[in-house]
């Protein structure tokens, strides 16, 4: 696979985000969020509360992507 090709290459990779929501499905899915102990969390209408999840294994926060470019 492609990742197997490129393991060790670098220590740490960057994603640049993606401006169309087909960009971001691409590295992300929708799922229910889940607690410490694994259990879906219930919003208060009683639906599960949903969460984007990566694809890959990579470290990122919203705040990674509320930095203005210089």
């Amino acid at each position: 696979t492609f990742e197997e090709s490129v393991r060790g290459f670098k220590e740490r990779y960057y994603a640049v985000r993606p401006i169309t929501s087909a960009g971001w499905k691409s590295i992300v899915y929708r799922g229910p969020r889940k607690d410490e102990s694994g259990n879906v969390v219930m919003g208060p209408q009683g639906v599960p509360v949903e969460e984007d999840y990566a694809k890959f294994h990579f470290h990122w926060n919203r705040g990674h992507f509320l930095v203005e470019p210089k």
